[in-house]
């Protein structure tokens, strides 16, 4: 009935006590036993720090952007956990943070990786291949399925705000952005094709081989030619 009653309200209530909020989550934590929880009194008190709604946190918020939410919002006694702000909350939370792009794409690669073994698939090969004549491309990861060779390449493309929007220089950028990918892995698939068997690889036993671009989000495919199109409900 509480988990109903949640899911009705999309918001739960706590005592607005900043200690024993901390003992709540302290407790829920080891309830749930989250692997990957290892903080103590100091850093989720500062992460409530950044989560509370206050007097200046109003400059922070865009409505244009969905952006920046506080799911904490204290009212007298009541601290209000705001609960459908959660998702948008991660869904932005590492906006405009800046990586090295080197960096992040090798850890973007390794997560796909480790995707595709958790779900049983059998690798074929992953890194340089260097053909008989002694050329060289660089495959992110493939797998094989019976007598089919799929060949990925990972582009760990971030999301601005303004996509959701459909702002018409940002969707151009972001199609630039994959069109080179796309070229990328197809000129892959016919390196592979022309170059079956390697000093480093052997990948004579492929009849067919296919070719895909892996990015963290769902993407709109902009035309409807066999070149971006695997079958009619595959891009």
């Amino acid at each position: 009935m509480n988990l109903l009653n949640i899911l009705q309200r999309g918001y739960t209530l706590f005592e607005n006590d900043r200690s024993g909020f901390i003992d709540e989550i302290l407790f829920r934590a080891e309830v749930f036993g989250g692997p990957a929880f290892n903080c103590d009194r100091q850093d989720i008190d500062s992460c409530i720090d950044q989560l509370i709604l206050r007097g200046e946190s109003g400059k922070q918020i865009a409505l244009w952007s969905g952006g920046r939410r506080f799911p904490l919002i204290p009212f007298g006694k009541t601290l209000i956990l705001d609960l459908e702000g959660i998702p948008p909350l991660l869904n932005t939370l590492f906006y405009r943070v800046q990586h090295e792009q080197s960096v992040r794409g090798s850890v973007f690669e390794e997560a796909f990786r480790a995707a595709l073994t958790a779900e049983g698939f059998t690798e074929a090969h992953t890194g340089e291949i260097v053909s008989a004549k002694g050329e060289k491309r660089e495959i992110d990861a493939s797998i094989r399925v019976g007598d089919e060779l799929f060949v990925f390449e990972c582009r760990s493309i971030e999301r601005p705000l303004d996509f959701e929007l459909g702002r018409p220089r940002t969707l151009e950028r972001r199609r630039a952005f994959l069109e080179s990918k796309a070229q990328q892995v197809l000129s892959l698939r016919e390196f592979v094709i022309s170059n079956p068997l390697g000093r480093n690889y052997d990948f004579r036993w492929a009849k067919t081989v296919s070719a895909f671009v892996v990015s963290p989000f769902v993407e709109w495919i902009w035309d409807r030619s066999d070149r971006l199109w695997h079958s009619n409900d595959v891009p």
